[in-house]
């Protein structure tokens, strides 16, 4: 009997970190978003201001420069949790047992 109770609760506390692996992708995903919508609102108040044209493509590249480089640890971070995550449920239905 305590055997399936151990069982359970390891089958639980995947379960829940699988869920908490997904819910920070999730949030992973959001400050790209922000991240994105932010660097799109520098390039159009950019094209508003009417540089010359080598100036404005200047700042247009370095607006996706930086765009680039801040979002590239956030793709490190969620790549690794998704791995993780796809690991945790392929050894759960190699074993056959599911996830509860």
């Amino acid at each position: 009997m305590n055997i399936l109770i151990a069982i359970k609760y390891i089958a639980v506390l995947l379960t829940g970190l699988y869920l908490a692996g997904l819910l920070i992708v999730w949030i992973f995903e959001f400050k790209k978003n922000n991240l994105y919508s932010r660097m799109q609102k520098r390039l159009k108040l950019l094209e508003g201001m009417r540089l010359s044209t080598a100036l404005g493509y200047a700042k247009a590249y370095k607006i996706k420069h930086d765009y680039r480089r801040e979002i590239e640890p956030l793709e490190r971070v969620q790549k690794f949790i998704l791995i993780q995550v796809l690991f945790m449920a392929k050894t759960q239905n190699k074993t056959g047992k599911g996830w509860l």
